[in-house]
């Protein structure tokens, strides 16, 4: 048993907890204890979805962008282009707002897409402590091109620890001449186990 909490007498697990609210039962995020006058989370009801076709576990912001790189949020996915109109190199970014205390998961997972024409363009799922960093600042990196249909890519965090953000980057150096091409990533689910 992880945390648990005793009721009538019994010990249970709180990983299906609920509460009741305006008599609505209502499952538990978070619970937290007051300690010498402070409030601190004693448990919180992360099973390690981030981010699931639309539902934010953990909040997702864009991250970092350079040149014509640009997010979009739609109902099922999180949207990151590199485009054209720029000198230099185009970049956009999703990242979570929170870090995720990856000590007790093996494995980063990413479902997504990625749609690019002109100049090959660069994509990249990278482990970071810098939630704002750009795709070389990294504790893991993994790089992909090309195009491809919605797909699962995963690499192992078992060897680290601590506070961690993944990320998804696309980047491209199209020039100012739209013919030179774009690149955009579809984020459908991002979670760690």
């Amino acid at each position: 048993m992880g945390t648990g909490v005793r009721v009538g007498g019994s010990w249970r697990d709180l990983s299906d907890s609920s509460v009741r609210v305006a008599a609505s039962s209502r499952d538990c995020d978070e619970i937290f204890t007051r300690v010498a006058g402070a409030w601190r989370s004693v448990w919180v009801g992360f099973d390690g979805t981030i981010y699931d076709e639309g539902t934010e576990h953990i909040d997702m912001v864009p991250g970092y962008a350079a040149g014509n790189g640009s997010t979009a949020r739609y109902s099922s996915y999180l949207q990151a282009n590199a485009q054209a109109g720029w000198r230099l190199d185009s970049t956009a970014s999703w990242v979570h707002d929170e870090p995720v205390d990856i000590t007790n998961y093996s494995t980063a997972y990413i479902d997504w897409y990625s749609y690019q024409f002109g100049n090959p363009a660069r994509i990249d799922f990278v482990l970071s402590t810098n939630k704002m960093g750009t795709y070389m600042d990294y504790t893991h990196l993994a790089t992909y091109s090309g195009n491809w249909a919605r797909r699962i890519n995963s690499f192992s965090i078992s060897s680290y620890s601590g506070n961690q953000y993944l990320r998804a980057h696309v980047t491209g150096n199209f020039g100012m001449d739209s013919s030179y091409g774009m690149a955009n990533i579809r984020i459908y689910k991002l979670w760690v186990a």
